[in-house]
């Protein structure tokens, strides 16, 4: 109560408990202490159980921190952890810092991380090494294949090396950036299981098989250059959306290019391009203003897939049955947007069922035929 008085915030509570003692004979000083905190709430943010260990030794000729950390029951905006525990062995002298860490953060009994490594920084720069890196995601244990070093200064970081794999699974990262240019930011993740991934992000639309993506960001913040590419494969199940699915897209100068199909039965049953004017700065620009009203254009042509499938992700549908063949165009700019769709259904059980629609946004015109 008191401390929230004196910095005048008003989402504080909780109770903290601080000793500590000196000891020892100039220059041979010593300082050790604790920290004991309990019902912490700040904010959007509370943590029910911390205690810190620390100490201090050779105070003249160059400080040397050990500290432990433990912590349980905390939440941070909309982030859970159960439990949490870091120690640290940290000297400093005139010309560079060191500092070693080992650190386990548990999220729940399903996720669980532990890593260990090194810091060292001088007048020109900082860098981490992490020589463990685990990530343990229900059954499954991550582990980094080689040491992932990340070094830094206030205008460039780098990153080397990092690499998780769990058996033939892998997420890989690498590259940085010099003076706001990115230099060939590289992320790739192959044979991701789709079903451990949807019960992490909670995905609403479960899809189970695998996914490989590969994403390179180049350019500048200002002006970036991206090119991405995924590929889902599903596992064998009844009635599957897709058996495989691809996404290609790509943006430099103001321009979004993507393409992307369905297949099934080992054949294309679905297609799209399409070609946006937007701008994806990596800056404060307000969603607003970067759609760019210039010309742009989509289609989709579609090959008869199974439409039984659909029910298999929208289970509010009634059961469907039948093919759905035809082309869908979108032309013009996003204030004269034109769209021409051409679809026929087949083995629907309604007899030659066909679908026309022509619309024009600007003039309001919709038909149906």
């Amino acid at each position: 109560e008191q401390l929230r008085t004196l910095v005048d915030v008003n989402a504080l509570a909780g109770e903290v408990k601080i000793s500590g003692q000196v000891g020892g004979t100039w220059p041979d000083t010593w300082v050790d202490g604790t920290l004991e905190a309990n019902g912490i709430v700040f904010e959007e943010s509370r943590v029910q159980g911390l205690d810190l260990s620390y100490r201090v030794d050779e105070l003249q000729s160059g400080p040397q921190l050990s500290a432990r950390l433990e912590a349980h029951a905390a939440r941070f905006g909309e982030v859970e952890i159960e439990a949490a525990t870091a120690k640290t062995e940290y000297a400093i002298n005139a010309n560079d810092h060191h500092a070693s860490f080992s650190a386990r953060l548990t999220q729940s009994s399903a996720i669980e991380a532990n890593l260990a490594g090194e810091f060292s920084a001088d007048d020109q720069r900082s860098e981490i090494t992490l020589e463990q890196l685990e990530a343990r995601l229900q059954d499954d244990t991550w582990n980094n294949t080689t040491p992932v070093r990340v070094s830094f200064t206030r205008d460039d970081f780098l990153i080397e090396d990092f690499r998780l794999a769990h058996g033939d699974a892998f997420i890989e990262s690498s590259g940085g950036m010099l003076d706001d240019q990115f230099q060939k930011l590289l992320f790739r993740a192959g044979n991701i299981d789709l079903d451990l991934l949807g019960d992490i992000i909670s995905t609403p639309t479960q899809v189970s098989g695998r996914g490989d993506l590969t994403a390179n960001l180049e350019g500048s913040l200002e002006a970036p250059v991206l090119k991405a590419d995924l590929i889902i494969r599903t596992q064998q199940q009844p009635n599957p959306l897709f058996e495989e699915a691809s996404l290609n897209l790509s943006y430099a100068q103001q321009q979004l290019h993507g393409t992307a199909y369905l297949q099934q039965d080992a054949r294309r049953v679905l297609g799209a391009k399409l070609e946006l004017p937007v701008n994806l700065a990596l800056d404060g620009t307000p969603i607003d203003q970067r759609l760019l009203d210039t010309r742009l254009s989509a289609s989709m042509d579609i090959d008869r897939p199974g439409l039984e499938a659909l029910s298999t992700i929208l289970p509010g549908l009634p059961p469907l049955a039948g093919t759905l063949q035809g082309r869908v165009e979108v032309a013009g700019s996003y204030s004269d947007l034109a769209i021409d769709t051409r679809l026929d259904v087949e083995g629907s059980g309604i007899p030659n069922m066909k679908l026309l629609v022509m619309a024009n946004m600007d003039q309001e015109q919709i038909s149906f035929e």
